[in-house]
């Protein structure tokens, strides 16, 4: 079998750990030309590898699940014309696992053809890597731009307030942000906010179909506690500000306020400015 991780950057824990083994490819771009560019270079260049191996057996191409590699895997795939596999966690031989629902089932198919695997990033790791050099047209960088919506990297980030649909104005979501910079968080929102409203960016949104996060510290308010959105959350301490002692948020959380979150967090903001 021909195993190939596909890695932009030293961040491929997650690809090593699949593939013990594997031969990593570092694909490289000058600083103005994008990753992405690369993709059907790329794409060739898988070709020819395969047909050189002329693997008799099933062949895996495994990237981390950034988007920049998402779109190499999308082009490797369809000059293979290979499935994509996403969230998956375990390879054995023809046989590819895949967590589905925040981890709530896996799936195992059989795999006889060459596949497409995209994983969790993982840790930055320190293992070798062959730097790889393509010609890259048609795309370059003009201009960078920070988001502007003040949300960082929710899934690295220790400590995450997270505003759910108890807040009755997208103006009011400053007393999550300001709650959050007195506990040094990120701010996250549920799929309402995120996705039905639009009051945050979607970069925000916490849950199994979009981040999944598993800080130190994971704090709800006005969340109600939807399983798709609780599923997405793995913290080592979970806290709640909720309305409702009856909320699925309640059982899942380790310490609750139950109260108005308008008159709960402004208490909660002075009381953390005093320490």
């Amino acid at each position: 079998m021909t195993t190939l991780i596909i890695s932009a950057t030293a961040v491929d824990g997650g690809a090593r750990a699949l593939a013990p083994g594997a031969r990593v490819v570092r694909p490289t771009t000058p600083d103005s030309v994008p990753v992405e560019a690369l993709a059907p270079a790329l794409a060739e260049w898988v070709v020819g590898v395969l047909s050189d191996d002329d693997a008799s057996s099933p062949s895996r191409i495994i990237l981390p699940g950034r988007p920049a590699e998402r779109a190499l895997a999308g082009a490797i795939a369809a000059r293979l014309a290979a499935p994509v596999f996403t969230s998956v966690t375990a390879m054995d031989g023809a046989e590819i696992t895949v967590a589905r629902y925040g981890g709530l089932v896996n799936e195992t198919f059989r795999v006889d053809g060459t596949a497409v695997v995209v994983v969790d990033e993982g840790e930055e790791t320190d293992g070798e890597a062959e730097g790889l050099e393509l010609a890259a047209d048609g795309a370059e960088i003009v201009s960078t731009d920070a988001g502007g919506s003040g949300e960082g990297n929710l899934r690295e980030a220790q400590r995450v307030v997270v505003a759910g649909r108890g807040f009755t104005a997208k103006e009011d979501l400053s007393l999550a942000r300001d709650l959050a910079a007195a506990l040094d968080a990120e701010v996250g929102g549920t799929r309402p906010l995120a996705e039905g409203l639009g009051w945050l960016p979607k970069s925000a949104y916490v849950g199994i179909s979009a981040h999944t996060i598993a800080p130190d510290l994971y704090l709800g308010v006005g969340v109600s506690g939807a399983l798709h959105h609780l599923n997405g959350v793995d913290a080592r301490v979970a806290a709640a500000i909720v309305d409702d002692e009856e909320a699925p948020i309640v059982e899942a959380s380790d310490y609750v306020i139950v109260g108005n979150l308008y008159e709960v967090v402004p208490a909660l903001i002075e009381e953390l400015g005093k320490r």
